[in-house]
Parts: C-alpha cells; structure tokens; sequence
C-alpha cells in the first residue's frame, strides 16, 4: 500500500518569483514635553516628595 498523499494548500504553488521581503520603518515618537507648573504644584503640595519624579521625568525627556 502506498503512503497517503498530501494535498497542497488552498494556494497554488508559484514558481519563479523570488521570496517576498518587506521594509519596516520605526519612527520614535517625539518626546512629550515635561510640564514643568504641573511638578511644581505637586512638589509643593507634597511637600518635596514629588521632587525624585520631576528631576527623573526632566532627565528623561531631554
């Protein structure tokens, strides 16, 4: 008894076109700007604790 055969898939199979490559370019987002009123309300509010947070966020976003 002979082995069972496969059957393709639901496409024909194409000869003579070479593999499909694709270009994919990544554009950064634009860094937000760091609200500098906003920390500094809450780093009055807080009572200086809101301070680590504002000095990360500004190194950050430079």
């Amino acid at each position: 008894m002979p082995p069972p055969q496969f059957q393709q898939g639901p496409y024909p199979q194409q000869f003579g076109y070479p593999p499909m490559q694709q270009t994919v370019y990544v554009h950064g987002a634009p860094a937000k700007r760091v609200n500098h009123a906003l920390h500094l309300i809450l780093t009055i509010v807080t009572f200086g604790l809101w301070l680590p947070v504002w000095i990360i966020l500004a190194i950050a976003n430079s």
